[in-house]
């Protein structure tokens, strides 16, 4: 979990690492030394948000070739309805995304002038090795992997709570 201070309280987010089931508050060198000295599997599944801090923490799972980094679809599907304009597009781009076709789901933008257009297509370039087939990633995890936060316990859904 990691605060910050807001005018009107504080916000909290909380690092969860699941295949574990643990949690580490403000402490990230012994979050990644922790995870590190679990046996490890042959694949890791590292699955985030997009914000860069993640993926830094990440970067300090594992190995480079045990990594497997899953931008969450939750999030990605957030940034995309960020763009706003014209609701067929959205979809096309949707669908596009959940087959893990971020080549045809840029596409889909070129031309649109729009600040958050540009920011999405950035993001998308960003992230695009992260992006997978949404649609048949969970068969290829033997079901196991879950890419929403539905799936989260329910303390986790939230996972910014602003306190008094």
């Amino acid at each position: 979990m990691k605060e910050k201070k807001v005018s009107g309280g504080t916000i909290r987010q909380l690092r969860y690492i699941a295949f574990v089931g643990a949690a580490f508050f403000q402490n990230n060198p012994d979050l990644v030394a922790w995870v590190n000295s679990q046996p490890q599997s042959e694949a890791i599944t590292c699955l985030g948000d997009g914000h860069d801090g993640v993926w830094n923490l990440f970067n300090q799972i594992g190995t480079i070739e045990q990594r497997r980094e899953v931008l969450d679809w939750y999030h990605l599907i957030e940034n995309l309805h960020r763009v706003r304009g014209s609701l067929k597009r959205l979809r096309r781009a949707q669908n596009q995304l959940w087959q893990g076709s971020t080549v045809e789901a840029i596409a889909e933008f070129v031309g649109v002038t729009s600040k958050e257009s540009e920011k999405f297509q950035k993001y998308l370039r960003k992230h695009q090795s992260r992006i997978p087939d949404y649609q048949n990633y969970s068969r290829f995890q033997g079901n196991r992997v879950h890419l929403t936060p539905k799936h989260l316990p329910k303390w986790l859904t939230n996972p910014c709570n602003r306190t008094p």
